[in-house]
């Protein structure tokens, strides 16, 4: 078993996300990690359940997808963001149905410190499994 640690830090220590999973490595094939950032501000409660039901579409899809075992996670965002669904394989994800639309919008904090967590994370790799999209 892999256990990966991703951190991500800033000189503001209000501000952190540490999200900790492993992988068996019994898991055959290549594998993909990605993580879902959803805008759960008050300016999406105009889409009502739009926003939740898209999120499951989405990890349906993941399932169905034969080529790669997906590792994906959800990170929500208003006034604060929050791991809505730890990184896990997506075959053991269950809906997600905890969508709530209110407060105001953290949207590049979120991004940004959800890109650096997948590069630390895909740097902690083992290099021989690492791939790069370059």
């Amino acid at each position: 078993m892999t256990i990966y640690y991703v951190t991500v830090r800033t000189s503001n220590p209000e501000f952190f996300i540490m999200l900790k999973f492993s992988l068996k490595s019994t898991i055959p094939g290549p594998k993909t990690l990605s993580m879902l950032i959803l805008d759960a501000s008050g300016s999406m409660q105009t889409y009502r359940h739009a926003p939740q039901e898209c999120v499951n579409k989405l990890l349906e899809d993941l399932r169905g997808d034969a080529t790669a075992t997906h590792i994906t996670g959800l990170i929500t965002f208003n006034d604060v963001y929050t791991v809505a669904i730890p990184p896990a394989p997506v075959a053991t994800i269950r809906p997600y149905t905890a969508y709530h639309a209110e407060g105001n919008t953290l949207l590049y904090r979120t991004v940004k410190r959800t890109v650096e967590g997948l590069y630390d994370a895909w740097r902690s790799s083992p290099r021989k499994n690492r791939r790069s999209s370059r």
